[in-house]
């Protein structure tokens, strides 16, 4: 695998608000945006909701571009439950909640992803009409 590759995968991932708050997980964990709990939880909890809203609701399907992979049924259920209530869940275990911040970084990570790429189109939602 070469870097232009690496490049290829990670544009991909990083369409998904999923991959935004993992690497901002794995920041924390690092030591890097401790003082951000509460913009973290704030961003985690958003991603553990949209999660279940996409897996159940709808269009309860994920596709994956450049892989070429649509994921369904019990995988979706079952990704949905490793990537975004699990690392909710041990943030909620691990997190101190000793630093109050004020949401500012949550607000501009949210803004930025919305800013790039559009949701509805990322996740296939469909509106009701």
């Amino acid at each position: 695998m070469n870097i232009k590759q690496i490049i290829i995968i990670f544009k991909v991932l990083f369409q998904f608000f999923t991959f935004w708050g993992l690497f901002l997980q794995i920041l924390y964990y690092c030591g890097f945006i401790k003082k951000y709990e509460y913009s973290l939880f704030f961003i985690l909890l958003i991603i553990s909701l949209g999660g279940f809203f996409i897996t159940y609701i709808n269009p309860k399907k994920l596709f994956i571009p450049y892989f070429d992979i649509t994921i369904k049924n019990n995988y979706l259920k079952f990704s949905d439950l490793i990537f975004h209530h699990l690392p909710l869940l041990i943030f909620l275990i691990k997190a101190k909640f000793r630093n109050k911040d004020n949401l500012g970084l949550a607000f501009i990570i949210i803004v930025l992803y919305l800013f790039i790429f559009n949701p509805y189109y990322i996740y296939k939602i469909e509106c009701l009409k």
